[in-house]
């Protein structure tokens, strides 16, 4: 409805409330998959983290029946830290001098599910990582006796051209 201000101009009635019921719904949606998709972002740095985390810590094992990642460290390593996620599943091995350790995990948001409105049904974190298998001390061990070796022939070689 029009109604006159007095200073001649027309002003329309409930103009905000149009606005307000277009523009604050979308918004809120706007929020939501911002928040949706920090969620996943935070999943995937953190599944990334923890995945060469578990690799570096079991390239230092030195049994020789050591598999990988046990099962054991992995729960105690990724924990409850993760929410929003609907499934995960991990495997680990090595192959020759290298650990991996890779898996995937599924967020499926709930919100907006069946609309258009949120990108995808299923939102899926692939991760991987590989270590390669050290042992500190016996690296150690080589250098300095490789020292000492190349230390030795420099001190013949001195001498003989003496």
């Amino acid at each position: 409805m029009k109604e006159s201000d007095g200073s001649g101009r027309l002003a329309v009635s409930a103009y905000m409330t149009v606005e307000a019921s277009f523009i604050i719904p979308m918004v809120l949606i706007i929020f939501t998959v911002l928040i949706y998709l920090s969620f996943y972002l935070y999943a995937r740095c953190l599944f990334s983290q923890d995945s060469y985390i578990l690799c570096y810590r079991a390239s230092y094992d030195k049994r020789e029946d050591a598999q990988g990642v046990s099962e054991a460290k992995k729960v105690r390593q990724f924990g409850t830290k993760y929410f929003a996620l609907h499934s995960e599943a991990a495997s680990s091995g090595t192959d020759g001098k290298w650990i991996t350790f890779q898996g995937k995990a599924s967020v499926i948001p709930s919100i907006f599910q069946n609309s258009p409105l949120m990108p995808g049904k299923v939102w899926t974190i692939s991760y991987a990582s590989r270590a390669r298998k050290t042992d500190p001390p016996l690296d150690i061990r080589k250098f300095r006796r490789l020292r000492y070796i190349a230390g030795r022939l420099l001190e013949l070689a001195e001498k003989k051209d003496s």
